[in-house]
């Protein structure tokens, strides 16, 4: 999927599940649908983030590997390095 409209869904949209937009966001279409007051939004799709992790597989894979799953450092370290990975925003350029 390489057109970004289908990265973004209404939250209006009729029949969405939990596998296209994951489970915050149905129950948020659910209570806009059901009348309830919420702001106007869109939902980024499971298959944005999918595609957008899928960038980042090589690099995450490479950090996992220099894990020592026995040392509580190393884990904190490696959790460290992935989080700022996916906030750095560089593979966003895909969206974009």
């Amino acid at each position: 999927m390489d057109d970004i409209t289908n990265y973004t869904i209404n939250i209006k949209e009729k029949d969405l599940t939990i596998e296209k937009i994951g489970g915050k966001a149905l129950n948020l279409s659910k209570l806009s649908s059901a009348g309830y007051n919420i702001p106007p939004a869109f939902i980024v799709s499971a298959d944005a983030y999918d595609h957008f992790i899928k960038e980042l597989k090589k690099e995450i894979s490479t950090i996992l590997n220099s894990i020592n799953f026995n040392n509580e450092n190393s884990i904190s370290k490696g959790c460290s390095l992935i989080r700022n990975l996916i906030r750095s925003g560089k593979y966003l350029k895909i969206f974009f």
